[in-house]
């Protein structure tokens, strides 16, 4: 919906659209995009901005909020999950206390917000899943008429989504309406001035940003990746300047220098992983960048692969971590502490069950995303198809009703993956008396 609305609304300050003015020039051509976000947030007005991936959104509305003396709180709708997560995790970071610590329904989330005593805004993220199912078909509404509901002006609302709104509105045209910021995609000039200023400062950075472009524009788009791509690319860009081996003014041979490193950058997109940790016994381990699911999910099946199944109800039953029962959870069968220390193949229903439990345990901690089975079930047995083509499972054999895999993870994997989703590992895991 266009609009013209007063630069100076309700809720803004002449200080804060000079400070804006001033921020501004550190988003290259996002000045039009945040003006207008100025100007619907300060009406009070629900604000929807729409683009493409990487294209400066998240960044433009942070400082734009910024700007405007309110605070950002900021909910993502994936790792809510849930309607109830999504609201309960906005509440938390406001520290405002609730009969529920984690799952709200619509009424305590208003009520909650109603005890308010600081201006804020509401900063959904990736906003196009609060239309699927796992969200009430309310959720989106009352998000929207959210200063209706509290009765105070203020709580502001904006909206992230990749999806255009007419897509919200043809699904549901009974949606309160709403000032929506389209975010074009950056033109591989915008992509290289970006580069050039969040980078080095020098000539040398310049061309290689060019040269990358060049290779890699037509098949991405997003500038995170291709800033990730120009970090790798540097020490070897620079080696044959360095050497004087090229001068700085030949781009043909500098070209045909990095092509082969281009290429294979090219291959990598989008798969990048974390810098390599340090391990005590100085072995180098690499950490996947994978969702918070994902990662849980991997450690479930690192536990089934170590842990023989007769353990499973010491490990995973909270009765039988009783004291008392702890010499009966072999079932009578005395566990095999050679075949314990070796890789084993487990059923689909063991890992869920495993998942279970670990994602119970991790909601202990309420820095944790709220997860549970059920919210993202679906999305097991796609994980499960990632992991395995990424080499950390193998599916044994063809069999569609129970299928088996087998975990191909080191132990030192294991251990950084569990820490960065700051779970114990070794109070689910079996030793034997020589060690895993």
């Amino acid at each position: 919906m266009d609009s013209k609305i007063r630069t100076r609304g309700r809720g803004t300050s002449v200080g804060g659209y000079k400070k804006l003015e001033e921020v501004i020039g550190d988003y290259p051509e996002r000045e039009k995009e945040a003006r207008a976000l100025w100007r619907v947030l300060g009406s009070g007005h629900a604000v929807v901005v729409t683009g493409p991936p990487a294209s400066g959104k998240s960044a433009v509305v942070s400082a734009v909020v910024g700007c405007s003396g309110r605070r950002e709180v900021l909910g993502d709708c994936v790792s809510a999950g849930s309607d109830g997560g999504l609201f309960g995790s906005l509440i938390r970071q406001l520290g405002l206390r609730t009969a529920h610590s984690t799952n709200l329904s619509a009424t305590e989330f208003v009520e909650a917000l109603s005890r308010l005593t600081e201006n804020i805004v509401l900063v959904i993220d990736r906003a196009e899943r609060l239309r699927t199912d796992r969200f009430s078909p309310q959720t989106l509404p009352v998000l929207l008429k959210i200063n209706e509901f509290v009765g105070t002006d203020r709580v502001r609302i904006a909206l992230i989504t990749d999806v255009r709104w007419s897509r919200f509105v043809e699904e549901d045209p009974a949606l309160p309406a709403v000032f929506s910021v389209p975010f074009r995609s950056y033109n591989r000039d915008d992509m290289h001035k970006i580069l050039c200023r969040i980078g080095p400062s020098d000539e040398e950075y310049s061309g290689l940003s060019s040269l990358v472009l060049d290779v890699v524009f037509g098949c991405c788009r997003d500038l995170r990746e291709i800033g990730k791509v120009c970090e790798r690319m540097l020490p070897v860009y620079l080696e044959p300047l360095r050497d004087r081996s090229v001068q700085r003014g030949d781009g043909i041979t500098l070209y045909k220098h990095l092509r082969p490193h281009l290429k294979t950058a090219a291959q990598s997109l989008y798969r990048r992983s974390q810098d390599a940790l340090q391990i005590d016994d100085h072995q180098s381990v690499q950490v996947p960048d994978l969702p918070f699911g994902a990662k849980i999910l991997l450690l479930s099946c690192y536990l089934a692969a170590k842990n023989p199944p007769g353990t499973d109800r010491k490990y995973f039953v909270a009765s039988g971590r009783a004291a008392k029962r702890r010499r009966r959870t072999t079932f009578g069968h005395p566990v095999d502490e050679e075949a314990s220390t070796k890789s084993r193949t487990f059923p689909l229903e063991r890992i869920l069950a495993i998942l279970e439990v670990l994602l119970a345990q991790c909601g202990d901690d309420v820095t944790a995303p709220s997860l549970t089975v059920n919210s993202f079930a679906t999305a097991v047995l796609v994980q499960l198809s990632t992991l395995t083509s990424m080499g950390y499972l193998s599916r044994q054999g063809d069999n569609l009703t129970d299928p088996k895999f087998r975990a191909n993870i080191e132990d030192t994997l294991a251990d950084q993956v569990a820490k960065t989703v700051k779970l114990e590992l070794t109070n689910f895991l079996h030793l034997s008396e020589n060690g895993r």
